[in-house]
């Protein structure tokens, strides 16, 4: 038997908060392969240059990430704050949680218990 096939689903969907317009882009599957970790950069850096630019990633039905992945949301949140943007993560499943903990991600974006949170900010 080979090895598992990583499949990665992304979406996102546009919502008001407070008056304000937020990207929530959610992810489902897993962040462990090249192919997914490409699919994941091209869809952040996608969604980071449409307005609205201030990016919440639901990561609730992430079930798995690797370090390489976490490079690739560190580096879509620059972007996004470069174009005048934010990134925010938002309900990590608590094996996700834990690899955002341990490789520091979360000193770099700002992580939430529910997508909800991070459009109140």
């Amino acid at each position: 038997m080979g090895p598992a096939v990583s499949v990665l689903s992304v979406s996102a969907q546009t919502t008001e908060h407070q008056g304000r317009s937020y990207k929530v882009v959610t992810l489902a599957g897993r962040v462990t392969d090249a192919t997914s970790r490409r699919r994941l950069r091209q869809a952040l850096e996608g969604y980071a240059h449409q307005m609205p630019n201030d990016l919440v990633v639901d990561l609730r039905l992430l079930e798995a990430v690797d370090r390489q992945a976490l490079t690739e949301l560190v580096r879509a949140a620059q972007l996004a704050g470069g174009l005048g943007g934010w990134l925010a993560l938002a309900a990590p499943q608590p094996e996700v949680e834990q690899m955002i903990r341990a490789s520091g991600a979360d000193r770099v974006i700002a992580l939430f218990g529910s997508a909800e949170e991070a459009m109140a900010g």
